[in-house]
Parts: C-alpha cells; sequence; structure tokens
C-alpha cells in the first residue's frame, strides 16, 4: 500500500527493519574494499557521440587500483 501511495520513507524503513540482511554488510565489505579508489567517468549526454566520449574516457582509466 506504501508504495501505491508513493510513501516511500516508511516502507523503506520497514523492508530495512524487517528484512534486511546482516550478511550483506561482510559481503559489501569483502567485495568492495576499494571503493573509495574507485575511478568515475561522466557522460556529457547519451548521444552516439556522448556514448563514444564515455567509451573513451573509460578506455583511458589505468587498469589497476593500486
Amino acid at each position: 500500500a506504501w508504495a501505491m501511495e508513493g510513501a516511500l520513507p516508511p516502507l523503506f524503513a520497514e523492508l530495512m527493519a524487517l528484512h534486511y540482511d546482516p550478511l550483506y554488510t561482510r559481503s559489501q565489505n569483502a567485495h568492495l574494499f576499494q571503493w573509495p579508489q574507485r575511478q568515475t567517468v561522466q557522460a556529457a549526454d547519451l548521444s552516439p557521440s556522448g556514448i563514444e566520449a564515455l567509451a573513451e574516457q573509460v578506455l583511458a582509466l589505468p587498469e589497476k587500483i593500486e
């Protein structure tokens, strides 16, 4: 009912309180330990030329995060 009414804060609060898997945090910590060192790219737009420019940014990134 909350979702249909657009009442997202109470919906998310209840989902987290009643259905959150505590092993999720452990998994995230194990697999995303380099998250602070992540690299990002920005798309100016999603036109074909914008996607091409984005791909060039990705290809220019270092292969490995130290």
